[in-house]
């Protein structure tokens, strides 16, 4: 199995390794079998194993080459892209809407949540039913400054573009990882390689 340390403590001689079945692996240095410095996010090629306390990496190669790794797939979500199919990545910022639910669990601790809540629905419905453009748009307006809430507020993303014109972004909030560890991760991915 191909996988990448996570974490190495040198003066222990310990550290895990993350497969790419996204499952830590422990592992002692003992069972690197070649002659490579082990530090953090470097590739290596391991045998897993089970024991009493969970899953180990045997059979340790650090250092693998490019050829060895030319068919690693990044997994983000549900989504899995070869890594050579990625042509740029990047954290950016853009504007998002949100519901009032989402709004609510992202910032359950603002006064002007909960003043953004009052009277929802019943704010909506007079909203769509009673209103004329203009005075939506007047509205609209307004119901953002008094509760002090953004419209849209901005939040982080992580872009990832394809050589096929594919373009994917993953919301710091809605993502089931971490942006900025895949980040991290891409970076030694492709640095690694060079």
């Amino acid at each position: 199995m191909i996988g990448r340390i996570k974490m190495y403590n040198s003066q222990k001689g310990f550290g895990f390794i993350l497969g790419e079945d996204k499952n830590d692996y422990f592992f002692h240095v003992s069972q690197v079998k070649t002659m490579d410095i082990i530090q953090p996010f470097l590739m290596v090629e391991f045998e897993p194993s089970l024991n009493e306390k969970g899953r180990i990496a045997k059979n340790i190669k650090a250092g693998i080459e490019r050829n060895n790794i030319s068919n690693i797939f990044v997994v983000f979500d549900n989504v899995r892209i070869k890594k050579n199919n990625i042509k740029t990545y990047g954290i950016s910022k853009r504007a998002v809407n949100m519901d009032y639910y989402t709004y609510r669990k992202l910032y359950p601790a603002s006064k002007s949540s909960d003043d953004f809540g009052k009277g929802f629905m019943s704010n909506v419905l007079k909203f769509l039913t009673e209103y004329g453009e203009e005075q939506r748009e007047e509205y609209f307006k307004n119901t953002s400054e008094s509760c002090g809430c953004a419209a849209s507020p901005v939040r982080d993303y992580l872009y990832v573009t394809t050589y096929q014109g594919d373009n994917y972004e993953f919301l710091d909030y809605k993502s089931n990882f971490n942006i900025y560890e895949k980040l991290a991760e891409l970076d030694m991915l492709f640095n690694s390689a060079k």
